[in-house]
């Protein structure tokens, strides 16, 4: 019963004398992050103003995450003069800057 005890605690030891992860660099960590950050009015302005150069400015926009990790944004927005009516787009992360994708009612005038 002592062996058992003693292989017990040496099991134990050599347990807890593994080694540790490695450290996480942070500086690898936000190089890995998208370098774009968060979408907001200006970029959200931006990428409607090159997907729609003819429709009326951005008054207000909001957008958020299609999902954790996604580099997709959900934007509902109104134009500048017709703020009583919402339009939604969405915003992905192409080749380092933010695309819309286009469709009819985006750039629709109504």
């Amino acid at each position: 019963m002592k062996k058992f005890a003693i292989l017990l605690s040496i099991a134990a030891l050599a347990a807890c004398a593994e080694e540790a992860p490695a450290p996480v660099d942070q500086e690898e960590v936000a190089a890995q992050e998208t370098s774009l950050g968060l979408p907001g009015k200006d970029e959200f302005t931006a990428a409607y103003a090159a997907t729609c150069p003819e429709a009326a400015p951005v008054e207000s926009t909001l957008c958020e995450a299609v999902g954790l990790g996604q580099s997709e944004f959900t934007c509902d927005f109104a134009l500048e003069g017709d703020a009583s009516q919402s339009r939604t787009g969405t915003l992905t992360a192409t080749d380092g800057e933010w695309t819309l994708a286009a469709n009819e009612e985006i750039c629709s005038a109504e």
